[in-house]
């Protein structure tokens, strides 16, 4: 069970949070007056040892599911952009783009800085950037630059097809979410705010959650200079940014998520304490339809709990010895021993395991059940209380959350910026968000890697799309075999439409070779050779349009004055600097075109 930090260790938090700051555009905040007490917060709650009777509401389960369309059928892509949606993807191209420009008016960079080579960052450009982002979680390497080295023993080669190291690190250094120059002062979360607002509303429309709700708090690991930094000794990172997490308990999916910024963290104000608040502002679209919540002593509380129960939600928790409302007793209990007291709403109970626990909730009945395991001792089962059983098995769908920081694990270095750290914490969720979704529709259990992967190579296929560029529509596989699907072409290809002793009219020639001249245009822009075009990789639609096929040898130049040296593709269309080794770039994709 978790067993957060006390008033005490509130106290602690902020006396090492101001010892730390923000960014140097960092302003602090003005001070919240005092919350008035509540009416309910100074009620006398009177408690009995009587049978309670639990206000069980009633939960339409009909109404719950996913709700965005998405199917068993649906690609791992689909699933991502339905959450991760193109207007996030644009908003960071444009935001990061204009932050560069911002960054080198104010500097005065030397003739070899890198920031000479930057050039603006395309929608497409960024999905490639999230793709190798993700390939990081698959190969986890020392340092950043690790997965670009050439040391046989650390080589992955992708990495370097896929991009350059030096745009990547141009990217990571650029990145950016919002606009400095329309910051309000004191705002700490315009750093990321349109990026998180985006994806909580997107999370909050996936899924109509099932009865089960569970809240509780993540931390993520940040050692750096941060006003609104905090300290958690509970927790395995002790430091970093605090986030109020929803998680519905049967999928696992987080429905929302609150970034904690000291008094300005936006969360509604509640008389009944900052739990309160927390809770209600979280539980907002979810109140008055029968849901259970379930949530740690950090949050519970007597008047929450009523009051909860008086909108239609039960509640259930570990609870504080110190809440105002919480019946004292002074007698000792050993070990497996229990105790309830209730009043018309509620229930306390007192349990000893190894520690006292001591339990309050509107949902469940008193007693004792099996626990499903054996006391060493005396051989004979153990039992537990039947509010505690539950509590097992309902919280920690949050603290999964934080064991899947894979993206966030593999490339966020100390001297990152706190609002980049948490923006790959987000990428985190969203990945986590769809590969829960996809086992929801499909029924069936499939690891996270088992699903990043795909997702990376859906990704990397969905950057290239031209009228004369192959639609690649998604893959699937078996225990033997992947399948690509790609767009159809009714008709053959080139190769196999030219036979001997048929000529084509100089009009055809002219009309195919213009569409493939701009498909290799396009794979310019796009910085691709395709280092295999030939007759066989032409195909041909049912109108005669020209599609480029086949990018199994296909590899990125991020710059136009990189050479490439491997050797690949087709003798008699090859050019003659990739048979001597000499270095290429998209010329060689040009003599191709000759030889066709």
């Amino acid at each position: 069970m978790n067993s957060d930090s006390d008033d005490s260790d509130s106290e602690e938090a902020a006396r090492l949070s101001a010892l730390s700051s923000d960014d140097s555009d960092e302003e602090p905040l003005p001070q919240r007056n005092p919350r008035k007490k509540r009416k309910c917060d100074e009620r006398d709650f009177s408690w009995k040892k009587k049978e309670f009777k639990p206000q069980d509401h009633a939960f339409d389960p009909s109404s719950s599911g996913i709700c965005n369309g998405i199917t068993a059928a649906s690609s791992e892509l689909e699933i991502f952009e339905s959450l991760f949606t193109p207007d996030i993807v644009e908003g960071i191209v444009d935001q990061t783009n204009i932050f560069q420009r911002q960054v080198h008016a104010a500097l005065t960079p030397t003739a070899g800085s890198r920031i000479h080579q930057w050039k603006d960052m395309t929608s497409r450009e960024f999905c490639v950037f999230l793709a190798v982002v993700m390939l990081m979680a698959h190969s986890r390497k020392g340092t950043i630059a690790q997965y670009w080295s050439t040391d046989p023993l650390l080589s992955t080669p992708a990495f370097s097809k896929l991009m350059s190291r030096n745009r990547f690190l141009l990217i990571l250094r650029f990145l950016h979410f919002s606009n400095n120059e329309d910051q309000i002062r004191g705002d700490r979360l315009h750093k990321v705010r349109s990026v998180l607002l985006t994806l909580r509303k997107n999370f909050q429309g996936v899924l109509s959650p099932y009865q089960d709700l569970c809240i509780d708090e993540s931390l993520l690991l940040f050692k750096g200079r941060l006003a609104f930094k905090q300290y958690i000794p509970s927790k395995r990172s002790r430091f970093g940014l605090k986030s109020f997490v929803l998680c519905d308990v049967k999928t696992g999916l987080v429905l929302d998520i609150v970034l904690y910024t000291g008094s300005s963290t936006e969360i509604h104000d509640s008389e009944m304490g900052y739990g309160a608040s927390v809770v209600l502002t979280l539980l907002d679209k979810y109140l008055g339809k029968g849901h259970v919540l379930w949530v740690d002593n950090w949050y519970t509380s007597p008047a929450l709990f009523t009051y909860l129960l008086e909108k239609k939600t039960n509640a259930c928790g570990t609870v504080r010895r110190n809440r105002k409302g919480i019946p004292r007793e002074e007698k000792r209990l050993e070990e497996g021993e229990s105790s309830e007291m209730c009043n018309d709403q509620l229930l306390f109970v007192r349990w000893k395991d190894k520690r006292e626990v001591l339990m309050l909730t509107t949902k469940h009945k008193g007693g004792m059940v099996e626990s499903g395991k054996v006391d060493k001792k005396t051989g004979e089962s153990r039992k537990i209380p039947l509010c505690v059983s539950k509590y097992n098995l309902c919280m920690g769908a949050v603290d999964k959350v934080d064991m899947v920081v894979t993206v966030t694990g593999t490339v966020t270095r100390k001297s990152m910026k706190w609002y980049k750290k948490y923006f790959f914490h987000l990428l985190d969720i969203t990945i986590l968000n769809s590969h829960l979704l996809q086992i929801t529709a499909s029924g069936k259990k499939r690891s996270m890697a088992d699903f990043r992967l795909p997702l990376v190579r859906q990704l990397i296929e969905k950057t290239l799309c031209h009228e004369n560029v192959v639609r690649f529509h998604g893959h699937f596989e078996d225990a033997k075999n992947v399948y690509i699907i790609l767009e159809l072409c009714t008709r053959q290809s080139l190769e196999e439409m030219h036979r001997p002793g048929r000529w084509r009219s100089g009009s055809e020639v002219r009309y195919l070779m213009r569409q493939l001249l701009h498909a290799c245009e396009y794979l310019v822009q796009e910085h691709v050779i395709h280092r295999d075009l030939k007759p066989g990789n032409l195909l041909l639609t049912k109108y005669s349009q020209v599609k480029v096929a086949d990018f199994g040898l296909a590899t990125r130049v991020p710059y136009s004055w990189q050479l490439k040296r491997s050797t690949c593709g087709t003798t008699n269309y090859m050019a003659p600097e990739m048979l001597t080794q000499k270095g290429y770039s998209y010329a060689a994709d040009i003599w191709a075109v000759g030889c066709i």
